[in-house]
């Protein structure tokens, strides 16, 4: 009779679980240099991260069928959300997104907002990591590309976007690796998810601000090739390219965000006039943070010229500053 080792592990104590799943790890981070990991800025990078996770995703039964050949959703408009991309020289192989919250939501929370509002309730500002495919090309690389698209995306979460929680879902098969090896903190029960077709999923909660100290205590005594804290906080990888510290990602142009959510929106996707709304204010406000008092902003994108006009005189009404 043949064991099932993932069953077998699983019947296993906590803490054996949890060495056992971080001394079969093994980093390796040498990388070929014509892999480079940063942040999608151009059109033609999105396109190919889209189109890269709704080949991963139709292949695993995620999502439905779609005209576009992309997936992505409502929270990829908001203008802080951030996609991160591996590139294998001029190709896109593995893909990741990162969703700060805000007056949209997160996308767990049409599952999880109970679970959600208490963090939002202490004042954490949290962040959802989701979007994660990588191409078949790749795949033999199971460890090594995943942990490098972690790496950015844990930096660029702490270090430019000042996030406090990281939070996921993730399906039970990875239950594991997300508990024992990150050190993620479940944050409620599986739930079947409509995201995924109903496929199950696992919530779980990451504290960016204890990471570094949990790493350490659970890996100072490994070696090099198995200690995440020196990965993550120490290791200095030059194929990892982020903005200058403190500094955010350039979000859509005006003409990117039509063509995305405009002209090729998927069926699954309407922006409803209150939530474009909604992004006319988070435009807004990240403009006028980020643009020199003085100098005009682009008119606010995907809104008609009434709504524009609409918006400016509430904006002027309530004393503040007008597109």
């Amino acid at each position: 009779m043949r064991v099932n080792q993932k069953q077998l592990l699983r019947t296993l104590p906590g803490f054996v679980k949890g060495a056992l799943v971080r001394n079969k790890v093994s980093i390796n981070t040498t990388l070929s240099d014509r892999f480079v990991f940063k942040v999608a800025t151009e059109r033609e990078e999105r396109e190919q991260a889209y189109k890269l996770a709704y080949e991963a995703y139709i292949k695993k039964g995620f999502i439905d069928s779609d005209p576009s050949g992309m997936h992505f959703g409502l929270h990829h408009a908001h203008p802080l959300t951030t996609t991160f991309i591996g590139k294998l020289d001029d190709e896109v192989v593995i893909t990741m997104s990162l969703f700060p919250d805000s007056e949209l939501g997160l996308p767990m929370d049409s599952l999880y907002q109970k679970e959600l509002d208490r963090l939002r309730k202490k004042g954490r500002f949290i962040a959802e990591v989701g979007t994660l495919a990588s191409s078949p090309k790749v795949r033999s690389s199971l460890q090594q590309l995943p942990m490098m698209m972690n790496n950015i995306m844990h930096r660029y979460a702490s270090q430019h976007l000042g996030v406090d929680d990281l939070v996921l879902t993730v399906n039970p098969a990875h239950e594991l690796v997300y508990r024992h090896l990150i050190l993620c903190r479940r944050m409620g029960r599986n739930r079947a998810y409509d995201r995924v077709n109903g496929h199950m999923a696992v919530p779980f909660r990451l504290n960016v601000k204890h990471c570094e100290k949990d790493y350490y205590r659970k890996y100072r005594h490994k070696p090099v090739n198995k200690d995440f804290h020196y990965f993550f906080y120490t290791q200095q990888h030059s194929n990892i390219v982020l903005p200058e510290k403190k500094s955010l990602a350039p979000g859509y142009t005006r003409e990117e965000y039509h063509y995305f959510f405009e002209h090729q929106t998927n069926k699954g996707l309407s922006i409803h006039p209150t939530t474009r709304q909604q992004l006319y204010h988070l435009y807004h406000e990240h403009r006028v943070k980020t643009v020199p008092m003085g100098m005009e902003p682009h008119a606010p994108i995907g809104l008609t010229k009434a709504e524009m006009r609409y918006l400016a005189a509430q904006h002027q009404a309530s004393g503040l500053m007008a597109w």
